[in-house]
């Protein structure tokens, strides 16, 4: 792994200086690259429970604006972070429901991780969430979808303020039937960031893969999309364009029901 190496190599470093400057650099630099291959591990150990079916899902009352503040928190001083702004939309709701806590916040961080990485020095990456209302509404699949994802409206205002399910473009590309929730009220959390998914990549964003940036990074959309959908029981997807950027999202019901 990058960071393992990149370590090293900062740990060699300190071993030759005796500049009391470049000892403090290194010795940050270092413990930065420590974070980074602890969370990496354990991000990796819970994909690996959760492929095998051993997650445990422990479901409580959690504030949706509070999970927000938190995974921007939680990268606030993050490498990914760094000369790049994050935002949370001034029309996200304080909305309560149930759910896992830690796994909808690692899935939420992976999200937002994976959304700073793809934006370029002082660019701007917004997270939000809104409460679909759409109580007797009947869902409709009549459009397609970013591999087992839904493809909501193309626009970012579309996706960011979706009224109901009925203005949601969609399909399962496996044909499957929309989740239960969809017929009731929902939560949607999002993360947007201003750069398009390239046209080649848009089919395999949710596969499992090694990263070509280094890292397990590539497992970052796959491990939400496990978590979302199979332990959370939720639906994920995306919208990309040249003209509004980046969106991923992931809908939810307000109360959680074990997965069968």
């Amino acid at each position: 792994m990058n960071s393992a190496g990149g370590l090293r190599g900062f740990l060699e470093l300190l071993a030759e200086t005796s500049d009391p400057e470049k000892v403090v650099r290194y010795i940050e630099n270092s413990m930065e690259l420590c974070d980074f291959l602890i969370e990496e591990i354990q991000s990796y150990r819970q994909i690996i429970l959760a492929e095998n079916g051993e997650l445990k899902v422990f479901s409580n009352d959690v504030n949706t604006l509070d999970l927000l503040k938190s995974a921007a928190l939680s990268l606030e001083h993050h490498a990914v972070s760094k000369e790049k702004c994050m935002e949370i939309s001034n029309d996200s709701e304080s909305i309560l429901l149930q759910t896992d806590k830690i796994l909808l916040s690692r899935v939420l961080v992976n999200l937002l991780k994976n959304a700073l990485e793809a934006t370029n020095s002082n660019g701007v990456v917004l997270i939000g969430s809104k409460l679909v209302s759409n109580k007797g509404a009947a869902c409709e699949n009549n459009g397609r979808s970013h591999d087992s994802s839904i493809s909501s409206v193309s626009s970012i205002s579309s996706v960011s303020s979706i009224s109901s399910v009925s203005s949601i473009s969609s399909v399962s590309s496996d044909s499957s039937a929309l989740p239960e929730f969809y017929s009731s009220d929902f939560i949607r959390f999002w993360v947007k960031n201003d750069l398009e998914i390239p046209e080649e990549s848009k089919p395999h964003i949710f596969k499992k893969r090694i990263s070509t940036k280094g890292e397990m990074r590539g497992l970052g959309t796959y491990s939400v999309r496990l978590l979302g959908e199979k332990y959370l029981g939720g639906k994920v997807g995306f919208t990309s364009n040249s003209c509004d950027g980046t969106t991923f999202f992931i809908d939810l019901p307000l109360k959680y029901s074990p997965q069968k």
